[in-house]
């Protein structure tokens, strides 16, 4: 049955054995599964010539449900859903990977209904949508859902509703809020209580349907009718349908299994909290990804360059102004460490960095790198101060926390030697790796591009002079949108770390270079997860695999309970490669560094004595891999509703390839603090010969006007109307962090100094930017 064909039709045909057959073809939306039963008996009654069923007319239902108070109606369900976010459930799939929908998917489910009597009398459709509320509030971060519900009709206040002969069905929508600290029986009686005498428009996503169990219709000897589902054997494509891997709708039953069958046999007074959100199926399959894990190497930094030193003495370790070889570095080093006394920490500057570094406190021995030469300085000038060990500390690395304060995280030669030896594989390096020196020394990247480099590899070298040679290049995805795969010829691996990589990124370099997608925090030695196989198609997300340990996912706000797999949690990483805490605040590090959390209880392996806390949130792939989601703490949420800024950005440089690094956040005008606004920055690079050009150009220049001009329309087709920029701000340049991250903080501080007015002028509006819109 296509668009356009009678919703119903019939036909006597015969068939193999000099019989007829009468087929009788009807549209879903002319009858319902009630319906159906009622269909068949008046059939076999009508064939065999015995009287009809009385007939109760479907005239008087609609005229119940055309005469409903439609005022009342909406009343009630604007009070109802007052305040309701559309919840993002199930995830959508990437950009590159369409499943097609090609099988159905039956799964059995054994609750045990001992307990149900203690409920109060509360059935257990109500139950089973507490659970798939649960269930979808768990996969998108909310204790405040909303999906669909079908209903029967047939408790409709008309005589003989079970006997109409005609759809009754209806969808409405049914709201579930279980806030941790809410007990099951209070919020089930809610459930049990909602009306469903309306209809409303109302942006879920998934649809609830529940049948009572009944036996298939028993047709006579002489006849033989039988319900076929033309879905049974052909599957089309609809605007509105969502298609899923089976795999995720496998797991999403068994989620609701576990939660419902919890529901059902927990005490009354049991607390949303309390629950076990993983089933067993869930439990399996993260004991399998997680069973093993590197050991750990009871090894200095030093102990691991002198074995590289024995093995290839001459080889070079940098190549700079002076090409230098490890053994000559460790000279040089050696040497200047006896002249100015052993302290804690050690500082190696060049003599312009001098002054900065003194400046850092006389707890600090600072190393000056001088201009003669390595090779002058015999082996005999070394003079071993003190004997170090694994557990040493052997660098602290700052970063700026959340409250912009610089966080220093202490690394001990143990941690660092071992995240060194398994990064360095996940980075694809090798004796031939030569490694270019770029990230700033404020960034831990840094560290990478020499000590990993002296330990595993060739050579770091160090622009611009020997970038030609370099075949391994870190950088920041912000900073890779200035290079193109020409400008880099002999690059051969390329990491992107420190930001999301984005799809623009894959479709640029996926087929160039061997892409690596690197994720690490500075307190796990740089590199912990990677991503080493991003090729043409690949999801930007996929973080791939714990390198130097293995990563567990957590609910978002309590680390003592695992997450099911497919929801978003917080990135908890059990390495080897830890650090041993913050640097002076033992409350931050008891905060992050946790103690044998209760979930570890995996046997027959030596395990890292604490886990971390990334304060990153990822979501398991159906394969174990992670999908990186964003920061624990910087959620981007515009009037309630969700907005992927990567994806934001994806769409306005695939529209506008000349400006590659757009930056797309969420704005406060000076004159309306209370209204934020989605906005674009656009850079312009003929304003970059102006060294004192602001940040914000003062007027949008006329290419910029033409550029922006249409623009809306066209993301109209890839993006949801809330995710679609409201202004378009030229800018002279992106600023930058000096890790080559885009500075996102002045950004927004510059652009909050302007109004509502200005945006619209340098968006190449006549009137005020575009107001706040929602689909419906």
């Amino acid at each position: 049955m296509r668009a356009g064909d009678a919703l119903t039709r019939y036909g006597i045909v015969p068939d193999d054995n000099d019989g007829w057959i009468f087929i009788w073809t009807v549209h879903h939306a002319v009858y319902d599964g009630w319906t159906l039963d009622l269909l068949f008996d008046r059939l076999d009654k009508a064939y065999k010539g015995q009287a009809p069923v009385q007939d109760y007319t479907f005239k008087e239902f609609m005229a119940y449900v055309l005469n409903t108070d439609a005022d009342a109606g909406r009343q009630f369900w604007a009070e109802y859903l007052a305040g309701a976010i559309r919840n993002e459930f199930p995830s959508t799939v990437s950009m590159s990977k369409q499943p097609v929908a090609d099988a159905s998917l039956i799964h059995d489910m054994a609750v045990n209904t001992s307990n149900a009597d203690e409920l109060s009398g509360i059935t257990l459709p109500s139950m089973t949508r507490a659970s798939w509320g649960i269930l979808i509030g768990t996969h998108s971060e909310s204790d405040d859902v909303v999906f669909g519900n079908i209903v029967s009709g047939r408790s409709a206040p008309v005589s003989n509703a079970d006997q109409l002969f005609g759809p009754g069905i209806a969808a409405v929508p049914v709201r579930v809020k279980f806030p941790d600290s809410s007990r099951f029986t209070i919020r089930l009686q809610n459930i049990s209580r909602v009306s469903v005498d309306a209809s409303a428009a109302c942006d879920f996503q998934t649809l609830l349907v529940m049948q009572p169990a009944k036996e298939e219709w028993e047709s006579t000897d002489d006849v033989d009718l039988r319900a076929v589902s033309e879905a049974d054997a052909a599957f089309g494509t609809y605007a509105i349908t969502l298609e899923l891997e089976g795999e995720q709708i496998r797991r999403i039953l068994y989620q609701l299994e576990n939660l419902l069958q919890q529901i059902i046999t927990s005490p009354v007074d049991k607390k949303v909290s309390e629950l076990d959100f993983l089933s067993t199926y869930d439990k399996m399959s993260i004991s399998e990804w997680n069973k093993s894990i590197p050991s750990p190497v009871n090894q200095t930094i030093h102990d691991l360059i002198e074995k590289q030193i024995a093995e290839r003495p001459d080889h070079e370790a940098i190549c700079a102004l002076k090409r230098i070889s490890p053994a000559a570095l460790r000279r040089v080093v050696g040497r200047r460490l006896p002249c100015l006394g052993l302290k804690s920490s050690i500082i190696v500057c060049s003599p312009e960095q001098y002054e900065l570094c003194r400046g850092m406190g006389d707890e600090y021995t600072v190393v000056v790198l001088g201009n003669n030469s390595p090779e002058q300085i015999p082996e005999s000038a070394i003079t071993i101060l003190a004997e170090v060990k694994p557990e040493n500390a052997a660098y602290v690395i700052f970063t700026s926390g959340n409250t912009g304060e610089p966080k220093g995280t202490v690394i001990t030669h143990g941690a660092f030697a071992c995240g060194s030896l398994t990064h360095s594989t996940a980075m694809l390096m090798d004796g031939s790796t030569r490694a270019l020196q770029f990230a700033s020394w404020t960034f831990d990247a840094s560290i990478v591009e020499t000590l990993t480099v002296f330990i595993n590899a060739d050579a770091s070298a160090f622009p611009p002079r020997n970038s030609v040679s370099a075949t391994l290049l870190t950088l920041t995805p912000s900073f890779i949108n200035l290079v193109k795969p020409d400008d880099v010829p002999s690059i051969n691996v390329l990491i992107l770390a420190g930001e999301a990589m984005s799809q623009s990124h894959v479709e640029t370099w996926g087929h160039r270079v061997r892409l690596i997608n690197g994720y690490g925090p500075s307190e796990c030695c740089v590199a912990s997860v990677t991503n080493i196989d991003v090729k043409l198609g690949a999801s930007p997300r996929n973080i791939g695999y714990a390198c130097s340990g293995v990563a567990w996912v957590t609910m978002p706000h309590d680390h003592r309970l695992l997450a099911p797999v497919g929801s978003v949690g917080e990135l908890v990483l059990e390495v080897w490669n830890a650090g041993r805490g913050c640097l002076n605040e033992p409350e931050k590090t008891a905060a992050a560094f946790v103690e044998n959390p209760l979930w570890l209880d995996l046997p027959g392996q030596q395990r890292p004595p604490v886990v971390y806390k990334t304060g990153d949130l990822v979501a398991y792939n159906a394969d174990g891999s992670l999908g990186f989601q964003r920061r624990k703490d910087t959620q981007v949420k515009l009037r309630g509703q969700r907005a992927e800024l990567g994806e934001i950005e994806y769409r306005i440089k695939q529209n506008l390839p000349d400006h590659p690094d757009t930056i797309v956040d969420i704005l406060w005008p000076k004159d309306a603090p209370d209204q934020p606004r989605l906005v674009a920055f656009l850079p312009h690079p003929a304003a970059y010969e102006d060294p004192d050009a602001n940040i914000i150009l003062p007027t949008a220049p006329e290419h910029h006007l033409t550029a922006v001009s249409g623009l809306e329309d066209r993301l109209a087709d890839f993006l949801p109307m809330h995710m679609i920029p409201s202004a378009y701000m030229p800018v002279a340049q992106i600023p930058k962090l000096p890790s080559g991250k885009a500075d996102r903080k002045t950004l927004k501080r510059c652009g909050s100094e302007l109004t509502h007015r200005q945006m619209a002028e340098n968006s190449g509006a006549t009137e005020d930017v575009r107001p706040p819109t929602t689909e419906t």
